[in-house]
């Protein structure tokens, strides 16, 4: 206090009483106050610039302080965004992982399909190489032989000099070789006919059929109705078909016959040996063969027998029969203890029949082939066209 009183009165006042200066034993004279003053001045006017710059240093830190807050708010942010970025990236991945997972269950499938169709191929390639030797039916024509194998293709050997031994693709029920041409029924009831046409004895008309048979120059066929069809050579009326229904039929050179619904027999066409003139009775089989000058018919009851009519063939034997077929010169047939035999002209060997136990037999020009109970296929008699060489593998 003693000293802010001069102060006061340096500052405010500009002068003092000189008889105030001394107030006791240790005051100062009022230049030695003066210094002092000027100099506590100056100590405060540098402790205000001190503090000055140090709240100016404060205020600079402060902002500094604001801007790293800032800078590390951007930041944060930042690290914000890239964290959602990895995690949609991440999602992405996971995303394009399961698409790659189900990609390769595709392929992985695809790849099963393709083996399991490479094994198709391979059985398939397999069946054409190597032909298998069961058969549903077969046909002796001529000089040609035509089956339908277990698959239901048409397999033709021997004499194809037109074309007749050519069969085409599909899946057939029955098969039918004539002369110089054949015939076959497809699984879906529609009908081809292949081989030599100069008599028109492959143009097969409109519709669906059951059984077909192939003579020397014409065809009749049993439609799905029952109803008859024939055509090609018909000199002898032999492609003229009769009305009503019918469950089968059979044609040979010049001359045709056939089983009604009710399973009599009628036939039509060539008659200089009396072939068309069918007995009364009933039938559950009919066939027809024919030469230049040989001509004959047979039928097999509901009771096993065996009746022909016409000549130049010679009587069956004494026995029961379940199937018949007669060729140009000879006939063979199946008693019921399933053995062949046969009659006739053997020339050609064609009554040297095998041993075994047959189901179905089929005669041609000279030559004859049998199915047995395995379905397997054996054929004897003549083969200067190679008609009976059929190879099993």
């Amino acid at each position: 206090m003693r000293y802010l009183l001069p102060i006061l009165c340096l500052v405010y006042l500009n002068a003092c009483d000189e008889t105030s200066t001394s107030t006791s034993e240790g005051s100062m004279d009022s230049t030695d106050l003066s210094y002092q003053v000027e100099d506590s001045l100056m100590d405060i006017e540098g402790g205000s610039e001190n503090s000055s710059d140090m709240f100016m240093n404060q205020g600079n830190a402060g902002e500094m302080m604001n801007s790293a807050g800032e800078m590390m708010n951007s930041a944060g942010e930042m690290m914000n965004s890239a964290g959602e970025m990895m995690n949609s990236a991440g999602e992405m991945m996971n995303s394009a992982g399961e698409m790659m997972n189900s990609a390769g269950e595709m392929m992985n499938s695809a790849g099963e399909m393709m083996n399991s169709a490479g094994e198709m191929m391979n059985n398939a390639g397999e069946v054409n190489e190597e032909p298998i030797d069961q058969f549903l039916n077969v046909s002796a024509g001529n000089d040609h032989t035509c089956g339908v194998l277990s698959n239901g293709s048409v397999r033709c050997w021997g004499r194809n000099d037109h074309g007749q031994a050519t069969p085409p693709e599909g899946v057939f029920t029955q098969v039918s070789a004539g002369d110089l041409h054949t015939c076959a029924v497809h699984m879906d009831e529609s009908l081809s006919c292949w081989g030599n046409n100069r008599q028109g004895q492959t143009d097969v008309p409109e519709g669906r059929f059951l059984q077909v048979s192939s003579g020397k120059n014409h065809t009749c066929a049993v439609k799905t109705d029952q109803t008859l069809a024939c055509w090609g050579h018909n000199s002898y009326r032999e492609a003229i078909a009769p009305a009503g229904e019918f469950i089968m039929v059979s044609t040979a050179q010049r001359h045709t016959c056939a089983l009604r619904t009710d399973h009599t027999a009628m036939c039509w066409g060539w008659n200089e040996f009396g072939q068309i003139a069918a007995p009364m009775g009933n039938f559950t089989l009919i066939t027809t063969g024919e030469s230049t000058y040989r001509a004959q018919s047979c039928g097999i009851s509901s009771e096993g027998q065996l009746s022909c009519w016409g000549n130049g063939i010679g009587m069956p034997p004494e026995a029961s029969f379940t199937s018949v077929s007669v060729g140009a010169r000879h006939a063979c047939g199946i008693t019921e203890d399933q053995n062949i035999t046969c009659w006739g002209e053997d020339s050609e060997g064609q009554l040297m029949a095998p041993e075994g136990r047959f189901k179905a037999i089929t005669s041609g020009g000279d030559h004859n082939c049998a199915i047995n109970v395995e379905d397997v296929l054996s054929c004897w008699g003549q083969n200067d066209q190679g008609q009976t060489d059929w190879l099993s593998p």
